[in-house]
């Protein structure tokens, strides 16, 4: 886990917790992380672990415009 600036470590998302902040399902979340364009993520054993802010920054990166229509 990584460490905020006040030294506390910062909590760990799941899988499940990860998909449900962006918006999609597992599925999706692990085909992006198999793909390498997921957010980053790190592995406990077999299980990917996301750090919120990471993912937060992730899906910030994402955010189009609206085009005019």
């Amino acid at each position: 886990m990584t460490e905020t600036a006040n030294h506390a470590p910062e909590r760990a998302l799941d899988e499940g917790e990860a998909a449900a902040l962006l918006g999609c399902c597992r599925a999706t979340l692990a085909r992006l992380r198999r793909a390498g364009d997921g957010p980053p993520h790190y592995m406990v054993g077999k299980r990917p672990r996301y750090v919120l802010h990471d993912v937060a920054a992730w899906r910030a990166a994402r955010v189009r415009a609206g085009t005019e229509g």
